[in-house]
């Protein structure tokens, strides 16, 4: 599934049409994964347990999932406009102002082999430059302050998909203090944490790749943090 986040918030733009084209170049990628126990519940209820609607709301859990992120990105995302001063240590100085910044989502259920469990996760492809609203030019993204914000985009983004399933379910889940070495809590109504360590950490080629300096994969940004 892809979707641009156009048709999430007035404050984007499309930065490129995924049905068309490859994500640009000198772009930068974040991406961000979902709990194992998500894509189970989608497996399972929708290839065995013939469980639909489980199916149908794992689904929309994911996509209310992107859209806070989105409202999320969308209020933290300034614009670097005018002159800055480097300080070393501390960020430039100058006006941080916001603007409409270019941004496509791409969001897949698969990583890989159709054969896995689903795996939901979301690619948020954002451009360097941006359009102020205060005089309606091109100015750069504040990539720092974006990095800086990467915990708070990734709680909206996982707390999400807990409420949604907690309020249409009644799922339960892990207390914080079992979160996984991802930083995720996992379903244990319905039972699914159990089979957590059957399903190793797979991560999607798409975009840029794991291992490029454009792709931030927030898991283990924030492990680093």
């Amino acid at each position: 599934m892809t979707v641009t986040a156009a048709s999430v918030s007035e404050r984007f733009l499309p930065l490129f049409d995924p049905a068309e084209t490859a994500p640009p170049s000198g772009a930068l990628e974040v991406y961000f994964e979902t709990p194992v126990t998500l894509g189970l519940l989608h497996t399972f209820s929708e290839r065995y347990a013939d469980r639909p609607e489980l199916a149908a709301a794992a689904r929309a859990a994911h996509a209310a999932a992107t859209r806070a992120t989105l409202r999320a990105i969308a209020s933290d995302a300034m614009l670097k406009v005018g002159e800055h001063t480097e300080i070393p240590g501390r960020p430039p100085m100058g006006r941080y102002l916001p603007g409409r910044v270019p941004l496509t989502v791409v969001s897949h259920s698969h990583v890989g082999d159709p054969g896995d469990i689903d795996r939901f996760h979301d690619h948020v492809f954002i451009g360097r430059r941006g359009i102020a609203d205060i005089d309606g030019r091109w100015w750069p993204v504040d990539v720092d302050g974006l990095r800086r914000g990467l915990r708070s985009f990734a709680t909206h983004h996982t707390h999400q998909i807990q409420q949604y399933l907690q309020d249409e379910l009644g799922a339960r889940w892990s207390e914080p203090e079992d979160r996984t070495w991802m930083g995720f809590r996992e379903l244990v109504q319905p039972n699914l944490a159990q089979y957590v360590g059957d399903f190793p950490r797979l991560l999607c080629d798409y975009g840029y790749g794991s291992l490029s300096s454009d792709r931030w994969n927030v898991v283990n940004v924030l492990e680093r943090l």
